[in-house]
């Protein structure tokens, strides 16, 4: 598998330990060096990101450089909430992953 398969395995894989999984979009973007890896839910990301889970990419892609960036919620209705999103983006840096 690719360093980009299997970050998207380790996602799959923590997206079914949390409730809502089916709602989670990913996104994984950049190169052999720098990864951005974002996560996106209706309502909210409901525990996705955590410290295992970062350890997890941690040793996955050989770093200890990883920065959470660009957290955001948009709110949605009024009454419902429903529409409403949240995202943040996993920033990688100094990888060393090794297949």
């Amino acid at each position: 598998m690719s360093m980009e398969e299997d970050v998207r395995a380790l996602l799959s894989k923590r997206a079914k330990e949390v409730a809502n999984f089916n709602d989670y979009r990913f996104e994984v973007r950049g190169n052999a060096k720098r990864l951005d890896i974002t996560i996106e839910n209706m309502y909210s990301l409901g525990g996705f990101i955590n410290f295992g889970f970062l350890s997890e990419v941690s040793e996955l892609l050989g770093t200890k450089s990883i920065d959470l960036e660009d957290e955001y919620h948009t709110p949605g209705c009024d009454t419902c909430d429903y529409g409403s999103c949240s995202s943040a983006t996993i920033v990688v840096k100094n990888i060393n992953y090794k297949e």
